[in-house]
């Protein structure tokens, strides 16, 4: 089905939709980007993805390697600004080497 939105995928793979920024049921605009994280259901660890909103982002880049994860920073008006938005949300399960997208 296509619903005229672009679909962004994060994470190292899988098959299981672990989070997504527009939430199921909610209406978006055709055109609009959707991020969705997949998640591996085959049973390898996984981290639960750390708070890193407020930190500067050397300190959420720190803090998201030494999870394991691969932070991956959005465009921003004000680098030295603390970071306000992270995708997927802290707490969830991603394997080691997923992407956490900051800005």
């Amino acid at each position: 089905m296509n619903a005229g939105l672009n679909v962004e995928v994060i994470g190292s793979g899988g098959s299981v939709v672990s989070a997504q920024t527009i939430a199921p049921g909610t209406m978006a605009r055709r055109g609009g980007t959707v991020l969705i994280t997949l998640n591996n259901s085959d049973g390898r660890t996984t981290n639960a993805v750390p708070n890193v909103t407020g930190m500067t982002l050397d300190e959420a880049d720190a803090t998201l390697r030494h999870m394991g994860f691969v932070p991956y920073t959005l465009a921003s008006d004000d680098e030295s600004a603390a970071i306000s938005w992270q995708m997927p949300d802290a707490g969830v399960r991603l394997p080691a080497g997923a992407r956490v997208q900051i800005r």
